[in-house]
């Protein structure tokens, strides 16, 4: 997968929408633990019927 298809779902899963700040700031700032945390849960809430 190249980077453009990458990054736009994993600031959704991190921040919450699909625009904002800087992705890699905010995974700085929250830390590994919580982006971690925050990515594992939108794997496990993907809606597969879409």
């Amino acid at each position: 997968l190249g980077f453009g298809q990458v990054m736009p779902p994993l600031r959704l899963s991190i921040v919450g929408a699909l625009k904002g700040p800087q992705l890699f700031e905010i995974m700085e700032l929250i830390g590994r633990e919580e982006t971690v945390s925050r990515m594992r849960y939108a794997v496990a809430n993907i809606d597969s019927k879409s």
